[in-house]
């Protein structure tokens, strides 16, 4: 363990909130409250149209291609690059012929980089109307309020709080990445660092089946693999590891204590601040493949967190069983025991080296789980 102490560290998070960040989230509220209204004038960048289409490659339809009375907002990236460009300027009630290329790196291999044509006809041309930015839309959005400049001294404060726990965080991770680079860590076993990508890997996945996304459905909608998700863990393991690595030794070092309770309450706040700083980013108008990047960041900040609470559970529970067999002259034998977010060692059985008795070593685990 290196210098962990007095560190120094700069950051880009910054505590200031600007008048312009208030009035995008005031902004961001108003066009989630906006209408679409059909209009008879031409599609625009920002409108949303009602399409059918069918596309082809060398005249013969594929799989996928086809589509009936889709609302397709124009600018919004939904459709492979070009589509939705060739939509702008066309009414209702016009068939146009869109010719496209797909990308190289599209998911369907047997589409990648060959030219489609997709005969698409609009139904429909709608406009977004946003409600007046007064006090009756200040009332829509937050009934807490009375006036718009009360809403936005409430977005202030919000945004203030947010940012104030961005910067602690940005800082905290600053401080421990530094921390890292001081210490000097021997190579690593290639078996730890293969625990931890699959230990990732689960815990991500997990994730996304609790949200009703199975692997197969998530490889599907991202166009990877498990292999690729593999190398993307895979690419950062080994930083993941000396980084728990060094948390425990600095909270063994310090003799942090804390009790489940207290651990536990931890990761639920933990839990409660990324949630809401992904509802946040949702909102923020980030394509999905950014969003996603998000989701993954957050997925890997909230298990290196539940790690190193977990290793102080195990650092708590050594030392009692420790002590404990000592006192009593008895030999400790680890075992696992779940606790929130994961698994750590805990005594479950001890081995009597005094009296032969089982009896003594059942007592002995009792108390050391304690």
């Amino acid at each position: 363990l290196g210098a962990y102490k007095n560190l120094e560290v700069s950051v880009d998070a910054t505590k200031e909130v600007t008048d312009a960040e208030v009035d995008e989230k005031v902004e961001r509220e108003r066009n989630n409250l906006a209408e679409l209204v059909v209009k008879d004038d031409a599609a625009e960048l920002g409108d949303t149209v009602v399409i059918d289409f069918v596309g082809s490659v060398d005249g013969v339809e594929f799989d996928g291609g086809k589509g009936e009375n889709f609302s397709l907002e124009l600018g919004s990236g939904q459709f492979i690059p070009g589509f939705e460009d060739q939509l702008v300027g066309a009414k209702a009630g016009e068939t146009v012929e869109v010719n496209v290329t797909f990308p190289e790196n599209y998911q369907a291999e047997d589409l990648a980089g060959k030219d489609a044509k997709f005969v698409t006809t609009i139904h429909e041309v709608k406009a977004k109307e946003v409600p007046a930015l007064d006090d009756e839309l200040a009332k829509d959005i937050d009934e807490e309020v009375e006036t718009l400049d009360e809403l936005k001294a409430k977005y202030r404060k919000e945004l203030e709080s947010a940012k104030e726990i961005a910067y602690d965080d940005a800082v905290e991770a600053a401080a421990i990445e530094l921390a890292v680079e001081n210490a000097e860590i021997v190579e690593l076993p290639e078996e730890m660092v293969h625990d931890e990508v699959h230990r990732a890997m689960n815990e991500f996945m997990g994730n996304m089946q609790r949200q009703g996304i199975s692997p197969e459905m998530y490889y599907q909608l991202t166009g990877t693999s498990e292999e690729d998700l593999h190398k993307q863990y895979e690419a950062d393991a080994d930083k993941r590891v000396k980084t728990n690595l060094v948390i425990e030794a600095i909270a063994k070092a310090e003799g942090f204590e804390a009790s489940d309770e207290e651990i536990e309450k931890e990761i639920n706040d933990k839990d409660k601040e990324i949630r809401d700083r992904l509802d946040q980013d949702s909102q923020s108008g980030l394509s999905d493949e950014d969003m996603q990047k998000k989701v993954q960041s957050a997925q890997q900040e909230r298990m290196i967190f539940i790690q190193s609470k977990q290793k102080q559970i195990q650092s708590m529970v050594e030392s009692q069983a420790a002590q404990i067999a000592k006192e009593k002259g008895i030999g400790i034998v680890m075992h696992k025991r779940a606790v929130p977010g994961g698994a750590v060692d805990i005594t479950d059985e001890v081995m009597a080296k005094i009296d032969g008795t089982s009896k003594a070593a059942s007592g002995a685990a009792s108390s050391a789980s304690k």
